[in-house]
């Protein structure tokens, strides 16, 4: 006897489209500030509820940031590029001995 629903998996019903950014903080463990940041470089997808001022995230963008091997996207550089060790080095030699040279008479 057929009820005229498509056949669904059971645990199918259990997993939602979109969590709250709480609810996604209280799944995952991270803080509001790392979800929030996940979300601005990619690595969470956010879900947005036409007339509603909500953000979600979506739960399979949660889900596969979680997984062992997570196939996200590395977040994208920011900011300045930091310089090497050695060329700090150098750039302080270099001051130390301008300093001496204007220094000595």
């Amino acid at each position: 006897m057929t009820t005229g629903k498509a056949d669904v998996p059971s645990n199918a019903a259990a997993v939602p489209l979109a969590v709250t950014v709480a609810k996604a903080c209280e799944l995952s463990g991270f803080g509001p500030t790392s979800i929030w940041a996940f979300l601005k470089d990619g690595r969470l997808k956010a879900v947005r509820v036409p007339g509603v001022r909500r953000t979600l995230v979506s739960y399979e963008s949660l889900a596969r940031l979680l997984s062992p091997q997570s196939d996200a996207p590395l977040p994208r550089k920011r900011g300045r590029p930091n310089k090497q060790v050695s060329d700090l080095r150098r750039y302080l030699d270099e001051l130390s001995n301008r300093s001496l040279r204007k220094a000595a008479p």
